[in-house]
């Protein structure tokens, strides 16, 4: 029988296997509605450390939680607000190789930078249609070089950047995508885009290029 961890970024490949299969074993849960350590209130995404932690978003309450991979609470970090290291609706979480924790916040329109235990480490992003700017986005991944990648859902378009904020490159402003809103990248570097208002899923080369969908 197999196991299964996902993570936004590095799924594909393991569910595609799994599902192939059929075999899936229940191992557990935690969580329940509220405003305790280890409850939430709406968890739009969550992702998993190379030591094996878990961090969830709690857009409800406006925080990171995370856990061991059994579920054992282990802390928290964030409150609703505009200044740094607060969120207003952060709606998608990723973690590089090196253990930094970025996070989307989709009503503040930027990323945040974080150590796994919540310190601040950079903050970028505004709203608007320019360059390293956004408008609501929706998701966020980091790829096998480290680059971020974001789902930048109101201006119909996927931006990335270095892991330090430094902008990089964009595609499909304005084109064919219709308010994407979640990525992820492959090990090979192909990105993959859930085009929600197209109903499909796009897949492009690391620095945008069309591949199929």
């Amino acid at each position: 029988m197999k196991k299964l961890a996902i993570t936004t970024a590095a799924a594909l490949g393991a569910l595609a296997a799994v599902c192939a299969s059929g075999d899936w074993v229940y191992e557990g849960q935690w969580g329940t509605h509220g405003s305790g350590n280890g409850q939430f209130s709406f968890v739009p995404d969550v992702a998993v450390a190379p030591n094996g932690n878990v961090f969830v978003v709690d857009s409800g309450y406006n925080c990171i939680q995370y856990f061991n991979a059994t579920g054992s609470y282990l802390g928290r970090w964030g409150s609703w607000g505009k200044s740094k290291s607060k969120f207003d609706h952060p709606s998608g979480v990723a973690i590089n190789g090196a253990s930094r924790v970025y996070v989307v916040e989709t009503w503040n329109h930027r990323i945040q930078c974080f150590t796994p235990s919540g310190s601040l480490i950079t903050v970028w992003g505004e709203r608007g249609t320019g360059e390293g700017q956004l408008r609501y986005p929706g998701a966020i991944a980091i790829a096998p070089n480290g680059n971020v990648y974001v789902a930048d859902t109101q201006n119909h378009r996927v931006q990335y950047f270095t892991g330090k904020g430094e902008f990089l490159g964009k595609w499909n402003s304005g084109g064919t995508l219709k308010g994407p809103y979640a990525v992820a990248v492959a090990a090979n570097g192909n990105v993959y885009v859930a085009d929600s208002w197209d109903h499909c899923v796009q897949y492009f080369t690391a620095n945008g290029s069309f591949v199929g969908k």
